[in-house]
């Protein structure tokens, strides 16, 4: 019986360890989380409105730097799924193609 109460608090504290880990690591990332519209490259262009517009909603829209242009393809379409599965209305295949072309033309090497 005590063998079995270790293994349950042994398990405990790593999963609270694992979350307090994770959650740090996303608070100081500040690519993730910018605080101005002026930290958006070409903030005062139609795409880069669109894009913070739509893809803000749920989370500070990321900054195009943090993934590469290959990556942002996918990265949309994976939240355009969990967009419709909030019953959000995701953006529109135009509104798409121009968030993608945006987050490319700025995205790391």
């Amino acid at each position: 019986m005590k063998l079995h109460f270790v293994f349950h608090f042994i398990f405990l504290v790593l999963t609270m360890l694992s979350m307090v880990l994770l959650l740090a690591g996303c608070a100081n990332d500040q690519d993730l989380q910018p605080l101005q519209l002026s930290d958006y490259p070409e903030h005062e262009i139609a795409a880069a409105k669109l894009y913070i517009s739509k893809c803000s909603g749920c989370h500070a829209a990321p900054l195009p730097k943090i993934h590469t242009a290959g990556q942002w393809p996918g990265v949309v379409q994976r939240m355009e799924m969990r967009m419709n599965n909030k019953a959000i209305k995701p953006p529109s295949s135009q509104e798409t193609a121009v968030i993608v072309g945006y987050l490319q033309k700025h995205a790391s090497n």
